[in-house]
């Protein structure tokens, strides 16, 4: 995750919502930066896009941070949805970690 990748606004996102976007290797160095990020969603409570289509590799750390932030904007009822549903390593993890019922599908 980059700050200049973090800023873009994903084509199709539910009214030009910002957009996480998530590549390459996601691991712990990661989290803090992803934590502030998703923290800073939460506080605005804007709907919001992930896209992990790019993730080539993903630490635990990543995946208990999305399934956090997850519940947390479950229970303030904000809206958040993946650009396309999680495959490859992303799927597989959350899978591994039997968070794909929290992540999986987003919130929307």
């Amino acid at each position: 995750m980059t700050d200049e990748a973090a800023s873009e606004v994903v084509e199709g996102a539910p009214d030009d919502a910002p957009a996480l976007v998530l590549e390459g290797a996601c691991g712990v160095e990661e989290v803090a930066s992803l934590h502030q990020w998703l923290s800073g969603a939460l506080e605005a409570h804007r709907p919001l896009t992930i896209d992990g289509e790019a993730v080539e590799q993903v630490d635990g750390a990543v995946l208990q941070l999305l399934a956090a932030f997850s519940l947390a904007a479950e229970k303030q009822g904000l809206e958040w949805r993946w650009r396309s549903p999680p495959q490859g390593v992303l799927a597989e993890g959350l899978r591994l970690l039997g968070l794909e019922g929290i992540v999986g599908a987003g919130a929307s």
